[in-house]
């Protein structure tokens, strides 16, 4: 029986912070002492950009050429950030596939059992069958929401796509995670933070998660500069929310280095 996990950050709102949450879960993965393996699926490779070690490791081994040989163990590189996190790249090649079958990747994913304790899995901003691929694939989904109609909007579009293109037993494994969030300063029903928690807590009914990753300026500092994740005053916080994100949705995961 396999142990290991598999987790897809989905959305097709940009600028939701999903690639970014998938770093930082990967990362914090990692950090604990976890066996991870990162996979870019996103064609704009903003992931893989901050993870490769080396620019030129994804010409040769990138998750394209998996999908196409069916090969993820093959096609996987080391990253920059510790020995315990491992990436396949993305490509432009995925730009081809749009047309593969939405079962592909879950027929492979299985060549990673025992090599990883987590995957983690970033897709592109849209909702093509690389997309589907993704989220067939994996034990759970998040789709990030920040605190803005637009992302409301398109998160409740990804609930009613998800469930007409793959069947509503997808939806047993979709999250909804409130990402960037503002913490209300009262207790008001009228204040803005407090609207959109009613909002979703409305609308996406036994799909929202308790934990929250709320606005911070370090989650810049770590993806854009490449600070580290180590704990102090100014990433407590955030350590703390991604902790808890992870507990949520994939379980008790053991801490092996004692973070």
């Amino acid at each position: 029986m396999s142990t290991m996990k598999t987790i897809g950050f989905v959305s097709i709102k940009g600028g939701c912070g999903k690639s970014s949450l998938a770093i930082l879960t990967a990362k914090r993965l990692a950090q604990r002492g976890l066996r991870v393996l990162f996979i870019d699926c996103d064609v704009q490779n903003s992931a893989s950009f901050h993870l490769q070690r080396d620019a030129e490791d994804s010409e040769k081994k990138n998750i394209a050429k998996a999908l196409m040989d069916g090969d993820l163990s093959g096609n996987i590189v080391l990253s920059n950030y510790s020995e315990n996190l491992d990436l396949i790249p993305s490509a432009f090649g995925l730009l081809k596939l749009r047309g593969i079958s939405q079962r592909t990747m879950s027929v492979i994913i299985g060549q990673l059992d025992g090599k990883y304790d987590v995957v983690v899995v970033d897709s592109a901003p849209t909702l093509d069958n690389i997309v589907l691929n993704v989220a067939l694939a994996v034990d759970e989904i998040v789709t990030p929401c920040a605190p803005a109609t637009f992302d409301w909007k398109t998160t409740l579009f990804i609930r009613d796509q998800l469930s007409m293109e793959l069947g509503g037993e997808v939806l047993k494994k979709w999250h909804v995670l409130r990402n960037m969030w503002k913490s209300a300063r009262t207790d008001s029903p009228n204040a803005m933070a407090n609207q959109y928690d009613a909002l979703l807590e409305e609308s996406v009914n036994g799909h929202l998660l308790d934990s929250r990753i709320y606005e911070s300026a370090f989650v810049k500092q770590v993806i854009d500069f490449g600070v580290a994740l180590n704990r102090n005053s100014k990433s407590e916080k955030l350590l703390d929310n991604l902790d808890a994100v992870i507990k949520e949705v994939l379980g008790n995961l053991p801490a092996k280095d004692g973070l």
